[in-house]
């Protein structure tokens, strides 16, 4: 369907409906299918969040680091801590 996602409604409903496919992802322990969920879920966000929040969308993500998930972080400050 042309324009779906110019549609605040929709694009919402499209977040509730792959939050439940990344709970059943973690669930089954489908790590890669998590990691793809998640960024389609960010991606849809970026059409949700006004112009002025779009740096707290994450950019990059690795397992099992909580930096990962903390979206206030710069890539450098990333870097920086995984480092140590």
């Amino acid at each position: 369907m042309t324009g779906e996602y110019s549609c605040p409604c929709h694009v919402a409903q499209v977040v509730e409906k792959y939050m439940k496919i990344l709970e059943e992802k973690c669930k089954a322990k489908r790590y890669m299918d998590i990691v793809y969920v998640e960024g389609y879920i960010d991606g849809l966000m970026y059409l949700l969040v006004k112009e002025k929040k779009l740096n707290r969308l994450p950019r990059y993500f690795v397992f099992g680091n909580p930096l990962s998930y903390d979206h206030s972080h710069n890539t450098e400050t990333f870097v920086e801590k995984r480092s140590r």
